[in-house]
């Protein structure tokens, strides 16, 4: 197995910039998902506080519904980000994200939600985009590429965050969480891809970016990830 040894550690599969930027180039190319960041964007500039319900909600629901991720307490969970964005003294904090991930009190059949990609992309996108990466299932499958799967760490976002952070310094990124955002998001895609092929289990928008990619997006998926079969 190669490695690649950078900054403070060995990756288990080499990882570069050059490679980041391709799959970030592949992501602003994607029409539906470019919509939904300039909306979520366009939400954050319109109801910038996180301690109002009436800015909260709007942006919680319709990240929920963009992103699909599955929160049925919607409005629950908007009022428990803004309890939790009123009492906390640092919103910058990965700690912040991990207070906002759990929601309790649903019921005596479900007392406890543990909501850690929610609060992620919340974060990412309502918070700080800069001190706040991601948590997806695609994310969590290309990082166990590069690092090994025991060196992946997602019981919390704190701890998720950390196994980012370890990327970066091993591979020598110099990308921003975002950039880096996409590369995973695409990678864990791909990789399902070339497993299971058309019947792979992924975005809907990248499905035909991998099975039947123009010469220019070949060539960035090439650069991204390596040759095509």
């Amino acid at each position: 197995m190669t490695t690649q040894t950078a900054g403070s550690g060995a990756l288990r599969v080499p990882l570069t910039q050059t490679q980041v930027d391709a799959a970030d180039r592949l992501q602003a190319g994607l029409p539906g998902w470019k919509l939904y960041e300039g909306i979520l964007r366009d939400l954050s500039d319109r109801f910038p506080s996180n301690c109002d319900l009436a800015h909260v909600l709007p942006k919680a629901i319709t990240l929920n519904k963009l992103y699909a991720t599955g929160i049925l307490a919607i409005q629950q969970m908007a009022g428990h980000i803004v309890a939790v964005s009123t009492s906390a003294s640092d919103h910058s904090s990965p700690g912040f994200a991990d207070r906002i991930a759990l929601l309790t009190d649903l019921g005596p059949k479900r007392k406890t939600m543990n909501c850690l990609s929610f609060a992620s992309k919340y974060c990412h996108f309502f918070v700080d985009a800069s001190r706040f990466a991601i948590l997806d299932t695609f994310a969590k499958d290309a990082l166990m590429l590069h690092l090994g799967k025991g060196a992946v760490k997602a019981s919390s976002y704190v701890a998720y965050l950390e196994t980012v952070d370890r990327l970066i310094a091993a591979a020598g990124l110099t990308c921003s969480y975002a950039q880096l955002d996409h590369y995973l998001w695409l990678r864990g895609q791909h990789m399902r891809f070339l497993q299971h092929g058309e019947r792979a289990d992924i975005n809907k928008e990248v499905r035909p970016l991998f099975g039947q990619p123009d010469a220019e997006c070949r060539g960035l998926i090439e650069q991204a990830f390596g040759p095509q079969p």
